[in-house]
């Protein structure tokens, strides 16, 4: 065995071993490094996954444990787009799923950054759709919504009464896709919009720099906004989640990559591209063939 088989050496040029770049032999043993990745599970404080396909409640999957109760008969849709089921609305029959919350319920912004996110499918269009929010007796406190036009729309009360409306641009406009919505919210800066992964418009949010507003009796919705008819959805929903941070780009591409199922996942990485043969494994086989 001659000693550039058997030790590694400092040559002219590199470092080799048996011929190969030393590099190489140590990304053999080491294996390909993991990259950086997206999470869709830290500060998840409301999780509606819609599965259950029979029943009044809509359990929720997150550790708040908020249970959403269906009112005046949605209907559940089998399948759905995510998993084995989720549930349709008409606003004309006022639907929602619907619970009273407290002022200490995590469903509350306060201060923080926030984001919601769900799967939607319209059933009609040029109408307003709600996504999910809170509502009392005085007003909307926060929502999120598909526009008449098809953008999605953002609404927001401070304790100083200060209220924002935030516009997307990307729409909405057909009836037999199912897409991805979410808004994710900086409380120091904008509300970013997403349809199907892609920036759909942002908006300034500075000037609601209190805490939410929070009423004595609050009700949250999935699929309404408050008691009046523009506010209730005529579509289905799905996998609807609220979190309580601002979700990233990555994030929100990880949510529909996964189909909106928890738990996040490592990609392996191999220096770019994906695993090749070593020079001498390639030589041996042309050598091969070769005989």
């Amino acid at each position: 065995m001659s000693r550039q088989q058997s030790l590694p050496h400092v040559g002219a040029r590199r470092l080799v071993y048996g011929g190969l770049p030393w590099v190489w032999v140590l990304s053999l043993l080491v294996g390909p490094p993991l990259v950086a990745q997206a999470d869709i599970t830290s500060n998840l404080v409301g999780y509606w996954a819609l599965d259950a396909g029979t029943g009044t409640t809509a359990i929720d999957s997150s550790t708040s444990n908020i249970t959403l109760t269906l009112a005046n008969g949605p209907t559940w849709a089998l399948p759905g787009k995510v998993g084995a089921a989720a549930v349709s609305f008409v606003a004309a029959n006022s639907q929602a799923l619907e619970v009273p919350i407290e002022t200490t319920s995590p469903l509350w912004p306060n201060t923080g950054d926030f984001t919601v996110a769900a799967w939607i499918k319209l059933a009609a269009t040029g109408a307003e759709h709600g996504i999910a929010g809170t509502w009392s007796s005085s007003g909307a406190l926060w929502y999120m919504r598909v526009n008449n036009t098809g953008t999605l729309l953002w609404v927001m009360t401070d304790v100083d009464t200060a209220s924002i409306t935030v516009f997307g641009t990307g729409t909405i406009t057909d009836t037999t896709t199912w897409h991805h919505v979410a808004a994710s919210v900086v409380r120091a800066s904008n509300v970013t919009f997403y349809i199907d992964g892609t920036a759909a418009g942002s908006g300034s949010v500075t000037t609601v720099a209190g805490s939410v507003n929070k009423a004595t009796t609050t009700w949250f919705n999935v699929g309404a906004i408050g008691s009046t008819a523009i506010q209730f959805a005529t579509a289905t929903l799905d996998d609807v989640r609220i979190y309580a941070r601002a979700l990233t780009v990555g994030d929100v591409a990880e949510l529909i990559a996964f189909g909106g199922a928890a738990g996040p996942r490592r990609s392996p990485l191999w220096l770019g591209a994906a695993p090749r043969p070593f020079p001498h494994a390639v030589a041996t086989r042309a050598s091969a063939r070769a005989r």
